[in-house]
């Protein structure tokens, strides 16, 4: 059948090249994602570390026109970073040595737009004339990514969706010299595996008591995750407590704060989750210890039927630990039934 040679109308010519495609499948053409170092596909990276992925082809001993290569990610964990700065717009792809053809597609878009719910990268490499085919293996390209969150396990695919558009596959040049569309017959993904230790979800609200009040409402486990270590491996620390007692259940990981009968005031403490590599990380609570105003026997007041009382000074009759002025002290009655 009759195709164009580059896919979703990229073509950068005014004339348009029309090649003869047959639809084929090869004997053998190989793709695989592998970190560049080392050449592995599967492995394990840390937050904040770079990763170089490279894809890697392996023709097994036919000749490429052509390569057309969909990746996607989840974006959660891995940050793109620009492969040429100097070029306007985000480039995902760092040319590699095995080929140098013409850069058909470069982009992270996804023309048109789908439903795929993951960061999508398309590249795609091509040449018109049969003599820069090329047959062996090596490298086509590399993408750098920065992991950003812990997970215990995660995927850099290949798309091979024809639905959206977005088969990964490849031109081979056929005995009797005709351009054939193939699928790679290997696609190999890369697994990842995030290492960061504890990380703290969300914030723990402060905490505030009253003089000789305890608190036990605060569960550890619900403001830590860690993709590669269950809650119950986690240890927990407290510091910063002076006059406020802290402690932590180590198997239930509940904090229990409590106050002292006779200090007023706030505390930062501060709690520190660690995973048995010793991975940790630390979240802060403020802790406030107040008193309630404190009382004391009022006099009695006696006076005859029509006439009014002396008045009485109430703020004189009653004490505060953290208000000694008594400032915004206020008052109610209740009880009254002829007075």
């Amino acid at each position: 059948m009759l195709s164009v040679l580059s896919r979703k109308s990229i073509l950068p010519f005014t004339t348009l090249f029309l090649l003869v495609f047959v639809a084929s499948s090869a004997d053998a053409i190989i793709a695989k994602l592998q970190e560049s170092e080392t050449k592995d596909n599967n492995f394990s990276a840390n937050v904040g570390d770079i990763i170089n992925m490279d894809i890697y082809i392996n023709t097994m001993g036919n000749q490429l026109a052509g390569v057309f290569i969909f990746l996607s990610f989840d974006d959660k964990y891995f940050e793109l970073i620009d492969a040429k700065p100097a070029k306007k717009g985000i480039q995902p792809v760092e040319d590699g040595p095995f080929v140098n053809w013409q850069i058909m597609e470069e982009d992270t878009h996804a023309d048109p737009g789908n439903s795929i719910p993951k960061f999508q990268i398309d590249y795609a490499e091509a040449t018109f004339r049969q003599q820069n085919t090329k047959a062996g293996d090596g490298v086509i390209g590399t993408i750098h990514l920065r992991a950003i969150k812990p997970v215990a396990s995660t995927e850099i695919v290949f798309d091979n969706s024809k639905f959206h558009n977005r088969v990964t596959e490849c031109t081979r040049l056929s005995g009797n010299g005709q351009f054939q569309s193939v699928k790679f017959t290997q696609l190999t993904t890369a697994i990842i595996s995030i290492k960061g230790g504890p990380q703290i979800i969300k914030e723990i609200s402060d905490v505030t008591l009253l003089l000789g009040q305890t608190d036990a409402s605060v569960d550890l486990d619900d403001y830590v995750d860690d993709a590669n270590t269950p809650d119950s491996d986690i240890s927990w620390k407290a510091e910063g407590d002076v006059n406020i007692i802290v402690s932590i259940g180590q198997a239930s990981h509940v904090v229990t704060f409590r106050a002292p009968s006779d200090w007023t005031g706030s505390e930062t403490i501060t709690l520190t989750a660690s995973d048995p590599e010793g991975s940790s990380t630390s979240a802060e609570v403020g802790v406030h210890v107040k008193s309630a105003p404190k009382i004391e026997k009022l006099p009695d007041v006696s006076f005859l039927v029509g006439e009014t009382s002396y008045p009485v000074r109430l703020n004189n009759f009653v004490s505060d630990m953290d208000n000694p002025d008594l400032k915004d002290i206020k008052w109610t009655y209740s009880g009254q039934t002829n007075v």
